[in-house]
């Protein structure tokens, strides 16, 4: 009794392990398609039947059947509807998979050139696994973003799981993504822009690895390439802000679940933050313009401009901000314009906030001319110990981040002559009216003088004294 009764559990390992052997599993993703494949060594009177049955005891239901004359019959089930023969061979291609294709598909090769007739037939068990995200992509930069690798049921084979992150990224790192439920689960707990790409589940089961890629769509902010934007004083600039997908193609109903509502702008200076809507392109839900991803801000500077922008983009689940700083390059003198000619000259460029590898640099179109330069962080001044008409310019203030230049500023010096003094110019006036009038005077006299003379010559020839005169005095000679 007892020994019939281990010879039956024995016949019955064995029949399970036998139909083990015959039964392949292959794994595919919901949504996705598999090939089940297929090697078709017989003659030319080949014959080849795929049939699917739910259960290893269930109801068939016919797929496609190929005859030996070439001739193709596809079953009338939803599921028949889906598969064909892959590549015009004898493999059977699944097509959009659902969670109720899971079961077993059998194929039969059938040779009728050779007698009698050879059948081969090969069962494979379709299990069915699903990479989803929660939340549903896109998301949006600085959520939390958790991606799942699950077999569908309970599986008996319960397959290793691993994740193959994009280039560049890795796992398991302090403020990265890690990795949890041994392998199905992989938390972002702050995706950012760097995360975008495809992430690779690794299903590994009976010495096969299948791989599966998800793609992670990131939707943020692309501000401006530098921390800081620098301009020139009453100059137009445009202060960047778009919603940027990547280099995805970003489809526009994938847009609209992620759910733009509006744009605005906040200005930030000397710890007051006030709202600022000029000229805000406002485009939302107008997917046909493409303006509808740029919220761009214009302004024309001033020296009111210098503080920080921030952007905002406001999502149905979060609103999503990026900053920049605007900053002017200024030219400043250490004297009052205009300049004398003669004197000293320092002029100073400078800009309040400085970036990384910033460099202010003083250049003139004469390269003979002879001048000095000192600079320090965020500051060049330009020394010249005598000014002349040759200074007058034009001199550039060029900025550069690293080797890049990012603008650059024009300055031109109006130089007169020294001012004479005016008491000394009294002076000399007085002076010359002075001499002159002395002259004057002096001629004057002179001329008196000479009519005298010239007078008393005159009466000399009219009149003249006798020897001998008459009592009445003076006679004609």
């Amino acid at each position: 009794m007892h020994l019939d009764a281990m010879k039956g559990l024995v016949l019955i390992s064995l029949s399970f392990s036998f139909q083990s052997c015959l039964c392949q599993t292959v794994y595919g993703p919901v949504g996705g398609s598999v090939v089940l494949s297929c090697t078709k060594n017989g003659g030319h009177k080949t014959s080849l039947q795929w049939i699917f049955k739910k259960t290893t005891d269930g109801k068939e239901e016919q797929m496609v059947r190929q005859m030996s004359s070439g001739t193709i019959t596809s079953g009338q089930s939803e599921l028949a509807k889906r598969t064909a023969l892959y590549q015009s061979g004898c493999s059977l291609e699944i097509k959009k998979l659902q969670r109720e294709d899971e079961g077993y598909f059998t194929y039969t090769l059938t040779d009728s050139s050779i007698k009698p007739s050879k059948s081969i037939e090969k069962t494979f068990r379709l299990r069915l696994f699903q990479v989803n995200s929660v939340p549903n992509m896109p998301v949006l930069e600085s959520e939390t973003v958790t991606l799942h690798c699950n077999t569908l049921g309970n599986d008996d084979l319960l397959p290793e799981i691993s994740w193959k992150p994009p280039q560049g990224i890795q796992l398991k790192t302090q403020d990265g993504p890690h990795v949890s439920n041994g392998g199905k689960s992989l938390m972002i707990s702050s995706v950012l822009k760097k995360h975008r790409g495809d992430w690779i589940c690794n299903l590994k089961y009976e010495d096969v690895v299948k791989q599966f890629t998800f793609k992670m769509i990131v939707i943020g902010l692309n501000s401006s390439p530098s921390k800081v934007i620098y301009s020139l004083l009453h100059t137009p600039i445009l202060l960047p802000c778009f919603i940027d997908a990547g280099q995805q193609t970003l489809a526009m109903d994938l847009l609209d679940k992620s759910g733009p509502t509006g744009a605005s702008w906040k200005f930030s200076t000397n710890d007051k933050t006030i709202p600022y809507y000029l000229n805000v392109s406002n485009n939302i839900g107008n997917h046909g313009q493409s303006d509808s991803l740029n919220k761009s801000l214009a302004i024309t500077t001033s020296l009111e401009s210098r503080g920080t922008y921030i952007c905002e983009v406001q999502f149905q689940r979060r609103t999503l901000t990026a900053s920049v700083d605007l900053d002017l390059v200024q030219v400043v003198p250490d004297t009052t314009v205009p300049v004398m000619e003669g004197n000293e000259l320092n002029l100073t460029c400078k800009v309040d906030k400085v970036v990384e590898n910033l460099k202010l640099v003083w250049t003139h179109t004469k390269k003979y001319l002879n001048f000095q330069t000192h600079s320090f962080s965020g500051t060049a001044i330009l020394k010249i110990d005598k000014v002349t008409n040759q200074h007058i310019g034009p001199w550039r203030c060029s900025l550069y981040v690293g080797e890049k230049l990012m603008t650059s500023v024009e300055h031109k010096l109006k130089i007169v002559k020294p001012p004479v003094d005016v008491w000394l110019i009294l002076l000399v006036c007085g002076s010359i009216i002075l001499f002159a009038v002395l002259i004057t005077v002096i001629c004057c006299i002179i001329k008196r003088c000479q009519m005298q003379m010239s007078q008393r010559r005159l009466k000399q020839r009219k009149y003249c004294r006798c020897k001998h005169p008459k009592p009445k005095g003076f006679q004609r000679v």
